[in-house]
């Protein structure tokens, strides 16, 4: 039975009850000082709030476009040039817009006229930093996935919210179009300096190839603008016209020259092969200048033979006379063709001879002619770029639009009276708890049953309230005949300064319900205060603690007395 005993009372389930019911006997216990201490606080929240000044608040949306930048920077960016000068419109984006706004270049003046205002309501004011002043007065909220951008002011003086909120809404209208101008500004400032700069790169570069071609005894042509400006402005464009400039003209004739005595070369083996194939030779003679009359004097003799042929034989005189002609006529077309394909051949050569020069002229050649046609293409560029600036600036920019008016809350926002009270209570509860423990910590006493079974190590095994008609109508945790049955022997019950009124009712209770559930027994029941010297270490013993005003020395005291005398307490009964 008393391993029964034990266990239902070491069940962890029962210590959580047993700890949750020690915590609202602590608040009970201390229910004064805890009340106390939340009137406290919550009275003096309430006197806070009513001492604090009144907080307005007013607002207004704006939406941040930057459209027009983003036109002119898809304008300039068309090519990869305009990328690398003009680097200033590329980092735009509304994050950047938004941090410019909340800088002093564009609140500055709105800061020095709260500053103005709060100086005549109080001539001793001291102005607070601009940092502080945005921070703690200034809110901006950019809505997720759209430009629109929402700012918020609040100030004790609500006359001037109004006022402030309009002049932030003028400031950033004001920028908007003063942004995009001063970039403009600063790039056609940047393009007239560069193109001044690529003018005279540009002079130098021609005068240069120039120079270089006269004492090479090379021609070179100006280079035609128009190729550059008739053409559409991409990189594919650009690179072919400037490998056409390459292609200068000692090597095209040269080139040229070597093509037509290949030429000549192939027309004069042919002509060495041909027999008197008439329809080769007619073709040659027609094409080779000077020859014109022999080709058409063997073209009347070869109509004069099929006119003959008609009529006579080949053997008749007349035949024969017209194809002797003929073969003579063949013969005289390939002398003179041949002579006029080699002479030709060596004026090609001739050509081909004065065109050559050293590899490292006509080297050096080149790049100046690419140096020449590149400083031309960027300087045209630089002055497409200037125009495009230049049209830009003329149009009129639009202000950025106001979504909603500047408006202003009819209700303060600050104090919040209501917040500052349940936080004045919330504080006070956790102070007087704080309070509560530090009491309990410091008074000694005993408040859980739990550390007396701990300090015993012994188990409670009923529990009585003071008054005795609880007493008789409470429901035992234990039977008696349980407490009777532990062990044989006699049962001695063990009281350290206990009340006398106490100590009757237990004798009276127990021998009460001894005499309904043991009647046959020869056991005693005897209660011992104080003096426990008398006590057999086999009887049956049981510890009367009274709970009030229970220190945590008198309970040692008490445990040293047992062990000393050698005595197991078998349970405890507590008095509350």
């Amino acid at each position: 039975m008393a391993s029964q005993n034990f266990s239902i009372n070491n069940n962890p389930r029962q210590v959580d009850e047993i700890d949750l019911k020690l915590i609202i006997v602590f608040f009970y216990r201390n229910k004064k000082l805890i009340l106390i201490s939340s009137l406290i606080f919550f009275i003096g929240a309430c006197i806070y709030g009513l001492l604090q000044k009144r907080v307005w608040e007013g607002q207004f949306e704006i939406v941040v476009d930057n459209k027009q930048e983003q036109s002119l920077q898809s304008n300039l960016l068309s090519s990869n040039l305009a990328s690398n000068i003009l680097n200033f419109t590329a980092n735009s984006n509304l994050e950047t817009e938004v941090g410019i706004l909340k800088s002093p270049s564009v609140l500055l003046p709105v800061f020095n006229y709260v500053n103005t205002e709060r100086k005549k309501n109080n001539p001793n004011f001291e102005p607070i930093p601009f940092i502080k002043w945005k921070e703690n007065n200034l809110k901006f909220e950019l809505k997720p996935r759209t430009s629109i951008l929402n700012i918020k002011y609040k100030d004790s003086n609500r006359e001037i919210i109004l006022d402030v909120l309009s002049k932030i809404s003028s400031a950033y209208q004001e920028y908007s179009g003063r942004s995009t101008e001063r970039n403009i500004t600063m790039g056609i400032n940047y393009l007239s300096q560069q193109i001044s700069f690529y003018k005279e790169k540009t002079s130098n570069s021609l005068k240069e190839v120039q120079e270089f071609a006269l004492e090479q005894d090379l021609t070179f042509n100006e280079i035609d603008r128009s190729q550059f400006i008739d053409q559409p402005k991409t990189q594919s464009n650009q690179l072919y016209l400037l490998s056409n400039l390459r292609n200068i003209d000692i090597e095209r004739i040269r080139i040229n020259s070597l093509n037509n005595i290949r030429n000549i070369d192939k027309q004069i083996d042919k002509i060495i092969d041909l027999k008197d194939d008439y329809e080769q030779l007619r073709y040659i003679g027609g094409n080779i200048p000077g020859l014109k009359r022999e080709t058409a004097e063997l073209n009347k003799v070869e109509r004069n033979l099929l006119e003959l042929k008609d009529k006579y034989n080949d053997e008749d005189i007349l035949i024969r006379n017209l194809n002797e002609k003929k073969g003579f006529l063949i013969n005289l077309i390939k002398k003179r063709a041949l002579g006029y394909l080699k002479a030709q051949r060596i004026v090609e050569e001739a050509r081909m001879e004065s065109a050559t020069r050293p590899k490292e002229v006509v080297v050096k050649y080149k790049e100046l002619i690419r140096t020449a046609g590149r400083d031309e293409s960027t300087l045209i560029k630089l002055e497409d770029q200037l125009r495009i600036l230049t049209l830009e600036k003329e149009k009129s920019k639009d202000p950025w639009q106001l979504i909603t008016e500047p408006t202003l809350k009819n209700e303060a926002i600050a104090p919040r009276k209501k917040v500052i009270g349940i936080v004045g209570i919330i504080i006070g509860l956790f102070s007087g708890t704080g309070l509560a423990l530090l009491k309990d910590l410091t008074s000694n006493k005993v408040f859980s049953k739990r550390e007396i079974e701990k300090l015993f190590q012994s188990p409670i095994l009923k529990t009585f309230n003071i008054s005795d008609e609880v007493i008789k109508e409470e429901k035992e945790f234990l039977s008696i005949k349980e407490i009777i049955n532990l062990n044989e022997g006699n049962i001695s019950f063990l009281s350290n300064n206990l009340e006398n009124n106490k100590l009757s009712l237990i004798k009276n209770y127990f021998h009460e319900k001894l005499k309904t559930t043991d009647k046959n027994s020869s056991r005693k029941i005897l209660f011992i205060d104080n003096d426990f010297s008398t006590i057999n270490s086999e009887e049956n013993c049981f510890v009367l603690i009274d709970m009030k005003n229970l220190t945590f020395s008198e309970l040692e005291k008490l445990k040293q007395r047992f062990d000393y005398l050698n005595i197991k307490i078998k349970g405890i009964i507590v008095f509350n």
